[in-house]
């Protein structure tokens, strides 16, 4: 089930299971992905950032309808929370076809920012924010795996908007909100979704250690919850696949 903005939302093999249907929990391929990766770069070194630099990473989306539609009351966050700390860096990861809009819609900014390419970079650069503003999306398992604070954001049209509120079967849009039932996350969809609100949840964030290391445990968990024994969720669905076919 989906939120409208790809908001990906947890099944329990129980579900499937309720209704005859055999299954096997395979696990979710992002947290394995990310649990194999060797981030040896030192972003901060590299580009000589200063462990007292307050970096924010940006995520505003990976399609040009969301860049367009999140873009602009991000850019206006972040000028706002600039007034407050004079001593911020801005990291973008993004794709390549989004790379010059991403830079004309931030252009003009006192403060640096970072646009980036590459994966093993946008890995490192994750890496090494001390907080992060994001579409609501799977790229908040991204930044749990991480150790990245963030809060999600989004907006979709009204009339999607109430269609998933009636149809919903939970009350968040974020995967790990769902798993603990909690607004772990802080979820500013919809009319949340603007400079003001934005401003305050990033602030309360950079601010609160408490709310960060409250964050932070839970994402050292998410491996007990979302991998099967830390297997590669991909051989395990092809093995389960090939004993089902060696059974018929």
């Amino acid at each position: 089930h989906r939120y409208p903005g790809k908001g990906v939302l947890w099944s329990h093999p129980e579900i499937f299971r309720k209704y005859g249907l055999r299954t096997t929990f395979v696990g979710h391929p992002i947290i394995y992905s990310l649990n194999q990766e060797d981030r040896l770069g030192d972003f901060r070194e590299i580009n000589l950032i200063s462990s007292s630099d307050l970096v924010i990473s940006i995520l505003p989306g990976s399609r040009i309808s969301e860049v367009n539609k999140l873009g602009p009351v991000l850019v206006q966050t972040l000028k706002k929370i600039s007034k407050t700390f004079d001593n911020i860096k801005v990291i973008i990861p993004t794709v390549n076809n989004l790379r010059n809009d991403i830079s004309i819609l931030f252009e003009g900014m006192d403060f640096p920012i970072f646009i980036i390419t590459d994966y093993e970079q946008k890995i490192n650069a994750l890496k090494s924010s001390d907080v992060a503003i994001a579409a609501s999306g799977s790229v908040s398992l991204e930044l749990a795996m991480l150790d990245v604070p963030h809060i999600i954001t989004y907006k979709v049209n009204p009339i999607s908007a109430v269609l998933f509120k009636f149809l919903s079967l939970t009350k968040y849009v974020n995967i790990i909100n769902y798993l603990y039932d909690e607004e772990i996350i802080p979820e500013l969809l919809q009319s949340k979704c603007n400079q003001e609100d934005l401003y305050r949840a990033s602030i309360a964030l950079l601010k609160n250690k408490d709310m960060q290391c409250k964050q932070t445990s839970i994402f050292r968990k998410l491996n007990e919850r979302l991998l099967n024994n830390n297997f590669n969720p991909s051989d395990i669905a092809a093995d389960t696949i090939l004993s089902e076919n060696q059974q018929r």
